[in-house]
């Protein structure tokens, strides 16, 4: 007897049900952007009207959010998931200042063995300097940046089931995009803290970061030549293959946002990178 777990069916929308959701959830929604967040919602299988998946515009651009239990679901479907630790945060438990990042790993199974993926989320790029979105960081600070990094270390170890869904506690920063990263701090700095006439502990000062920073403390300190030698092998053969197959750019872009999410060439994961490669050789073919 086959135990081959049987695909949902896709969900359909009636008429009414799509004019209901453009008169409230997505309330605003240009056509192009109902579509998209309709076509978002299909991609996971949801009902626009369950409210996992929600519409939202920041920077005056449409993006999907969800909690973090929706992407925890997502990536327990497909049996791969081999369970998260808790965040990890620089600060001691009893420590009654901000972190400045927390730090979470993920595990998946690829062909068999247990892989961790690690991501970390800094206080200062996540943390919104608006007074009304900071309260819940004020309130639970270790919650609200822990599941940013949870959300980072989820899409990182799975690219195809989350690509292009965030938790809304990420995307509280969006609309301040326009400052600097130094203005961002410093907005925070006062909201957070009070400057410190509401007694809450005093942030941290911002730090610089950079793509590189962002990849786990382990592969800055202790690379792994080994890795580091096969990624470049596979990235020379994509970008070999690709080439000579004449995929456009922009199908490029969208394939290395399918299978390696936001990771960038110097810390993709060699499953995801093998699995570019395989649908670059079919697009040859």
């Amino acid at each position: 007897m086959s135990t081959e777990l049987a695909k949902p069916e896709p969900i359909r929308y009636e008429a009414s049900e799509i004019e209901l959701v453009k008169k409230t959830i997505a309330a605003g929604a240009t056509e192009d952007e109902l579509r998209l967040f309709l076509y978002d919602c299909r991609r996971q299988n949801v009902h626009p009207l369950d409210k996992l998946v929600h519409f939202s515009k920041r920077g005056g651009k449409y993006t999907p959010i969800t909690s973090i239990d929706f992407m925890r679901m997502r990536a327990a479907a497909d049996g791969d998931h081999a369970g998260t630790d808790d965040p990890v945060f620089d600060i001691d438990d009893n420590s009654d200042k901000l972190p400045r990042w927390s730090k979470v790993t993920v595990y998946k199974l690829v062909q068999g063995h247990k892989c961790p993926f690690t991501a970390t989320a800094r206080w200062s790029e996540y943390c919104p300097g608006r007074e009304n979105e900071a309260f819940m960081w004020r309130k639970m600070p270790r919650l609200m940046l822990g599941k940013c990094a949870e959300a980072l270390a989820l899409r990182k170890a799975f690219p195809k089931q989350l690509h292009g869904i965030y938790e809304k506690a990420e995307r509280m920063t969006a609309d301040d995009g326009a400052r600097s990263h130094e203005d961002r701090g410093e907005r925070t700095r006062e909201t957070v803290s009070g400057g410190g006439k509401d007694g809450a502990p005093k942030l941290p000062p911002p730090t610089s970061t950079s793509p590189e920073d962002l990849r786990p403390e382990s592969e800055v300190l202790f690379p792994d030549p080994q890795a580091d030698v096969e990624r470049e092998r596979l990235l020379t053969e994509i970008r070999s293959k690709a080439e000579k197959a004449k995929i456009p750019r922009k199908d490029r872009d969208d394939a290395w946002n399918t299978y390696c999410g936001t990771a960038t060439p110097s810390n993709a994961d060699l499953a995801a990178l093998a699995d570019l490669l395989k649908w670059v050789e079919t697009r040859a073919r």
